[in-house]
């Protein structure tokens, strides 16, 4: 996947919503410690929350 991320549109398909909560999850159970070593998907999937804000307003959240 790092080699060749998907494309972002408005309207995501299933492919997208599975890695972006794939990656999103692993933002959460370890600290974004895999942004470092795959920058395509990092930027893919800051690219994909800023174009689809639903899914950063379902993000988990510390409180």
């Amino acid at each position: 996947m790092e080699a060749d991320p998907p494309g972002v549109s408005a309207m995501p398909d299933v492919g997208q919503i599975t890695l972006a909560c794939l990656l999103g999850y692993r933002d959460f159970r370890f600290d974004g410690s895999w942004r470092d070593k795959h920058p395509r998907l990092h930027a893919w999937h800051d690219a994909f929350a800023a174009a689809v804000p639903a899914f950063g307003a379902t993000a988990p959240r510390d409180e």
